[in-house]
């Protein structure tokens, strides 16, 4: 009988909107990299869904490690910020949107089994384009390998 992994590697972003795609292309290679040595201990998903269904997906792992873009400033375009559940902010910008934070309460208060922790690594970008900027493409060799080192420390 198998069992579910411990630990859900979270990738998130819009692929129409280029840079934004970042969470996701990361977590696609990440998986192709690192599934076969992680297979019992982590599942890796990428994803364009947002707000409510992701509960669907975090239910029933004990952690989260979310991958995400943030925009920064142009001297900071990737860079790896990694944050707590605690340091995210609450709230919303309508009701169609949740915050991570607030989504992961909800999921607790109606008796889903939300994990425990919860870390976000960001990946700064530019902005919104239709394909990846060139900056962050060039970037990315690096960035695979320090989100990498990342993961490996949270999931062991």
């Amino acid at each position: 009988m198998s069992t579910k992994p411990r630990v859900l590697v979270l990738g998130l972003g819009n692929e129409l909107l280029g840079d934004d795609a970042v969470g996701i292309i990361v977590t696609r290679e990440l998986r192709k990299q690192l599934s076969k040595y992680l297979s019992h201990k982590a599942s890796f998903v990428a994803t364009n869904s947002f707000g409510y269904a992701l509960l669907d997906l975090i239910e029933g792992y004990d952690r989260l490690i979310v991958i995400d873009s943030m925009k920064v400033a142009p001297d900071e375009v990737g860079s790896i910020h990694g944050f707590d559940l605690d340091d995210l902010p609450s709230g919303t910008l309508s009701p169609h949107e949740i915050s991570l934070k607030d989504l992961i309460s909800i999921g607790r208060h109606v008796g889903l089994k939300m994990p425990s922790d919860v870390k976000v690594i960001a990946i700064g970008v530019e902005g919104d384009y239709f394909q990846l900027s060139e900056r962050v493409k060039s970037s990315l060799p690096k960035i695979l390998e320090d989100v990498k080192s990342l993961l490996l420390k949270y999931v062991d």
